[in-house]
């Protein structure tokens, strides 16, 4: 929240981003928020499984208590108190004598005695004699706790108190690039995301929440996988399970929680501030189902629940969608991402699927007595057996390049190679295109094959994006593929 606020202290002119804006999508979505802790609190500060950290006193002589949702106070006048990032059923505790670790339970782990304590998973590492270097780093005497046991197993002498622990880095978005006045968002196995041409325009990114880019005085909240959601003129900030998105607005009315699509969970009027379970940074993840969230109301605190709101398939797509999971044809972990991009592995995946539930038979049956392959950069069984049917292939040099996000012209020519492997004809018209000429040569008669084929639902497997226009380098959407592969399970 500092970067974010600083960012937008710093943006003083209006800049236009060279990104499509899409309407706000105000719609109201009110969601059957439940109050689990009452709002009688004077500062709630972080909030995990059972249990929070309320903050008491004046700005120089706070207090902090750690309390259970039912009012209980298990630790109560500490210096400090925090949650850890790396075990979530402890916290560190500040005294007079120094930092130690307690459970959740209020139950010592590590005596309030040093100078510095980190912990990892069931291990402590605890800095005694330490000289502070800099922020968030110690340099002194170090052991280890097992606290299970709560006993030093280890002395490992004079050094950095945050060396001993390996870095932890979403693997989904792998960072940024800059390039002049341009910054990419890069993830996906390598593929830009995004980019960010206005010089002030600053982008916030996250591998569950989304990204957010904020270019004064708007700020554009897209998907993980690089779709605009919806964009607002107030200041955003997603929360960690990236299905909510925080606004507060810049008239100082107040906050509201946004469903990821744009939509009104909890309008203003409602709480003064909604944060996330941490307080400081909405997208942090102490609690361990991440719809647990700080509200406010009248300068007294309190802890609500959200139910899980997952992204519907779009109103088109509804009704064959729910055929095509009535089928089988879509994992569960795909789900999430009807309205975002389909990668080349997912479309494998689904594709499998619909030929195990065309043929009735297995995919290893399918491929019984056909000759091996293999990529090395893929490791999943349905790229492999759908590459032994001659269906898809690599993208050269022996790699699949699985996660990056497929694209309409390879999407049909996939499905028209499915379809003859089913012995599965045209029985309609081919649409005709109007931007045919774009339709790269390797994929011309599968555009025109996939468009011939009428498929469950009386319609043709694959159709453009808009009447006559495919756009065959754009993206192929998820709930795209569900719905063709239901038309292809279905055809003649």
């Amino acid at each position: 929240m500092k970067r974010l606020l600083a960012a937008l202290l710093s943006l003083g002119c209006l800049l236009i981003l060279l990104t499509p804006a899409l309407a706000a999508g105000d719609a109201e979505k009110a969601v059957p928020y439940e109050i689990v802790v009452p709002l009688q609190y004077q500062k709630i500060c972080e909030v995990n499984r059972q249990s929070f950290i309320e903050r008491t006193g004046e700005a120089e002589n706070w207090r902090y208590n750690l309390c259970t949702f039912d009012g209980r106070y298990l630790l109560k006048d500490e210096l400090e108190i925090r949650f850890t990032p790396r075990n979530r059923s402890v916290v560190t505790v500040k005294r007079s004598g120094g930092w130690g670790v307690y459970s959740e339970e209020g139950v010592c782990l590590v005596p309030c005695r040093y100078n510095a304590v980190n912990v990892s998973g069931d291990q402590c590492l605890a800095l005694s004699n330490g000289k502070y270097i800099r922020p968030g780093s110690w340099w002194g005497d170090r052991v280890i706790y097992d606290l299970n046991t709560r006993k030093i197993t280890k002395e490992i002498g004079f050094g950095e108190e945050y060396c001993l622990w390996p870095s932890e880095k979403g693997t989904d978005l792998e960072g940024f690039h800059r390039n002049g006045t341009e910054e990419q968002v890069v993830g996906y196995g390598g593929q830009i995301l995004l980019t960010v041409s206005d010089p002030c325009g600053v982008c916030f990114a996250d591998s569950t929440s989304g990204i957010l880019v904020v270019s004064w005085p708007s700020s554009f909240y897209y998907s993980p996988r690089g779709r605009l959601r919806f964009q607002s003129d107030n200041v955003l900030q997603p929360a960690r399970n990236g299905q909510y998105v925080f606004e507060s607005n810049r008239q100082e009315v107040g906050y509201r929680l946004r469903t990821s699509d744009g939509g009104v969970a909890i309008p203003y009027g409602v709480f003064d501030t909604i944060e996330g379970n941490d307080g400081f940074w909405a997208n942090s993840d102490f609690c361990v189902d991440n719809y647990t969230m700080i509200v406010s109301k009248d300068g007294k605190y309190g802890v609500i629940h959200v139910p899980e709101s997952p992204l519907q398939p779009s109103e088109w797509a509804e009704a064959e969608v729910a055929q095509a999971l009535s089928a089988h044809l879509v994992d569960e972990d795909i789900q999430p991402w009807w309205r975002d991009s389909c990668t080349r592995e997912e479309f494998c995946r689904m594709l499998m699927r619909t030929l195990e539930e065309r043929t009735g038979k297995s995919a290893v049956e399918l491929a019984v007595g056909l000759p091996a392959a293999s990529f090395s950069d893929s490791d999943t069984a349905a790229v492999s057996e759908a590459a032994q049917l001659g269906i898809v292939k690599g993208t050269g040099k022996g790699r699949f390049m699985p996660r990056r996000f497929i694209t309409r012209e390879e999407a049909a020519v996939m499905l028209a190679r499915a379809a003859a492997y089913l012995k599965i004809q045209g029985t309609g018209e081919p649409v005709e295109f109007t931007d045919a000429g774009q339709i790269s040569d390797w994929a011309k008669d599968g555009v025109e094959t996939v468009s011939a084929i009428v498929g469950g639902g009386s319609l043709p497997v694959m159709r453009g994006t808009q009447p006559g226009i495919f756009s065959p380098q754009g993206r192929y959407t998820v709930e795209q593929a569900a719905v063709t592969f239901y038309r292809l399970l279905g055809a003649a």
